[in-house]
């Protein structure tokens, strides 16, 4: 390990605590997670909407999402 390994770690664990990795991809939200209630109440009202109805409804509110992010949303 090279020196300069070691003032950055050790610089690292001074700023934050821990020389733990930080997060690489895969974190972000889901664009409905604002909706999240709306969705909900429109499937619990209608339980075999489709995702298309749910798509049309959702850009009425001026919500541009598509069907498959619906599906991973819905789906979690």
């Amino acid at each position: 390990m090279s020196i300069s390994s070691v003032v950055r770690f050790l610089r690292l664990h001074r700023e934050t605590g821990s020389v733990r990795a930080a997060k690489f991809g895969g974190y972000k939200g889901f664009a409905l997670a604002a909706h999240e209630d709306l969705v909900r109440q429109w499937v619990a009202e209608q339980p075999d909407i489709t995702l298309a109805e749910l798509e049309a409804r959702l850009a009425k509110n001026k919500v541009t999402v598509g069907k498959s992010s619906i599906f991973r949303f819905l789906h979690i």
